[in-house]
C-alpha cells in the first residue's frame, strides 16, 4: 500500500483487461496492465488521484 498525499493507494498489475480503477472505504484500488508503459501508469495514477481529491471537496 502506498500512501501519497494522504492518499492510501493499492496498486496491481493484471494481464487480462488495460485497466479498472476504485475506490473502496476510501483506498484507491488500481488494476493496470503489465504492458502499459511507465508514462501511461503514471497518467492513470495521477488522473485518479485528482479525480479522488476533487471527488473529496465537492459537497
Amino acid at each position: 500500500m502506498i500512501n501519497y498525499r494522504g492518499v492510501k493507494i493499492i496498486i496491481k498489475e493484471v494481464s487480462s483487461f488495460k485497466y479498472f480503477i476504485t475506490k473502496y472505504k476510501g483506498v484507491l484500488i488500481i488494476y493496470w496492465n503489465r504492458s502499459l508503459s511507465n508514462k501511461e501508469k503514471s497518467t492513470l495514477l495521477h488522473k485518479s488521484i485528482k479525480q479522488l481529491h476533487m471527488s473529496k471537496t465537492k459537497v
